[in-house]
C-alpha cells in the first residue's frame, strides 16, 4: 500500500507508544461489535429458516427481533464497524513503517469489505421489517408487489451480509494479527498466506465464537433485564428465548478458552511476554465466569445475571485484546527504536537549519 506510505507522518517513541494505546481502544470497540453483527446475522438466517421449515411464527420473530436489537441504530454500524477498520489501517501503516509486510494491505481491504457488510446487514434488517409489514397486507393491490420485492432483496441481503462480515473480519484480523507473528512477516508477502495461516484462522476463529456468546448474552440481557425485560410477549415465547440463548452462549463459550490457549501458544517466543501470558490467563478464567452467569438465567431464571454475563464475556475479549497488543508492541519494538530515532534525527536537523 504504497500511498499510505506516503501518508505517514514522522513519529517519536512516545507518540508510537500512543498509538499502541489507540489501536486497543480501537480494537475495545470494534470486536465486541463486529462480533455481535455477525453472531445476530447468522442466528437471524438460522431462525428465519427454521421458521420456514417448521412453519412455527415464533421462530421468524425470534430472527427479527435478534438483527433488530442487535442493529440497535445506524450511526452504530457506522462508528462501531465501519469506522474502526480504516483508523486501524492508518494506525498500522504508522507504527509498521518501512517494515515491508501485508498488515496494512489486509487491514485496507478488509475495510472495503467491512462498508459492504454493514450495509448488507442493516439492508437485511429492514428488508425484513417491510416482508413482515407487507405480507400482513398481502393481496391488497400494488402491496403485493411491494412484498415480493422486500422478501427478494432479504433473501439477497442476508448470506452476502454474512459472507461480506465473516471476510471482512478475517482480513482485518489478519492484518492486526500479522504484527505479532514476526515468523511470518517475510511468508506475507505471498498473498495466499492469509488463507495458509493457522495462526490468523484461529484468532479469527476464536473471534467468531466470540460474536455468538456476545449475541447470546446480549440478547438475554435485552429480553430478561434492560428495563425489566420484554414484556407483551407470551410465555412460549420468553422460554423459548430463554432456552435458546443460553444454550448458544454456553455451546459458543465452551470454545473460547481453548481457542484463547491455542492462539497464547502460537506467539512466538520473541513477541511473548508476561503481561501477554497473565492477561491471556486472566482472559480464560473470566469466561469460566460466564459459565456461572448462565448456569443462572438457565436454572435459577436470575434475570440479574444477564448483566454479569454479559461484562464477563466483554472484559475477557479486553483482556485478550491487551494480551496481544503487548506481544504487537514486543514484536515491533526493534522497528519502533529505528523511527524513533529517525524521528529524534530529523527534528535535531529542523532545529539546526531554523538556528
Amino acid at each position: 500500500m504504497e500511498f499510505l506510505d506516503k501518508l505517514v507522518l514522522p513519529q517519536s517513541l512516545e507518540h508510537i507508544q500512543l498509538l499502541h494505546y489507540m489501536m486497543m481502544l480501537v480494537l475495545f470497540l470494534y470486536i465486541p461489535f463486529t462480533g455481535l453483527l455477525m453472531g445476530s446475522i447468522s442466528l437471524s438466517l438460522w431462525f428465519k429458516r427454521k421458521a420456514r421449515v417448521t412453519g412455527n411464527p415464533l421462530y421468524l420473530k425470534l430472527s427479527s427481533d435478534i438483527i433488530r436489537t442487535a442493529t440497535f441504530k445506524k450511526t452504530a454500524g457506522f462508528i462501531l464497524a465501519m469506522l474502526p477498520p480504516f483508523v486501524l489501517t492508518f494506525i498500522v501503516a504508522q507504527i509498521l513503517h518501512q517494515l515491508k509486510i501485508a498488515s496494512v494491505g489486509y487491514l485496507f481491504f478488509g475495510s472495503l469489505l467491512g462498508v459492504a457488510a454493514v450495509i448488507l446487514v442493516y439492508i437485511y434488517r429492514y428488508s425484513l421489517e417491510f416482508k413482515g409489514l407487507f405480507g400482513k397486507m398481502e393481496g391488497v393491490g400494488e402491496v403485493e408487489s411491494y412484498f415480493e420485492s422486500a422478501k427478494d432483496l432479504n433473501r439477497f441481503s442476508g448470506p452476502w451480509a454474512l459472507f461480506m462480515m465473516i471476510s471482512s473480519t478475517y482480513f482485518v484480523i489478519a492484518g492486526v494479527a500479522l504484527g505479532i507473528y514476526a515468523n511470518e512477516w517475510e511468508a506475507s508477502k505471498n498473498l495466499l498466506l492469509i488463507f495458509l495461516s493457522g495462526s490468523f484462522f484461529i484468532k479469527w476463529l476464536y473471534v467468531f465464537a466470540f460474536g455468538f456468546a456476545v449475541t447470546a448474552a446480549v440478547m438475554l440481557f435485552r429480553f430478561f433485564y434492560w428495563e425489566g425485560g420484554i414484556k407483551d410477549e407470551s410465555e412460549e415465547y420468553k422460554e423459548l428465548a430463554r432456552d435458546t440463548f443460553t444454550k448458544v452462549a454456553m455451546y459458543s463459550a465452551y470454545s473460547l478458552p481453548l481457542l484463547i490457549l491455542i492462539h497464547t501458544i502460537q506467539i512466538p517466543a520473541t513477541s511473548m511476554s508476561r503481561t501477554t501470558l497473565l492477561y491471556s490467563a486472566f482472559a480464560a478464567v473470566l469466561v469460566f465466569g460466564l459459565f456461572h452467569a448462565i448456569y443462572e438465567i438457565a436454572k435459577k431464571k436470575n434475570s440479574n445475571a444477564t448483566s454479569w454475563a454479559l461484562l464477563f464475556l466483554v472484559f475477557s475479549a479486553m483482556a485478550l485484546i491487551i494480551g496481544d497488543q503487548t506481544a504487537f508492541k514486543q514484536s515491533t519494538k526493534l522497528n519502533s527504536i529505528k523511527l524513533g530515532a529517525e524521528y529524534d534525527s530529523t527534528m535535531k536537523q529542523m532545529l539546526a537549519a531554523a538556528g
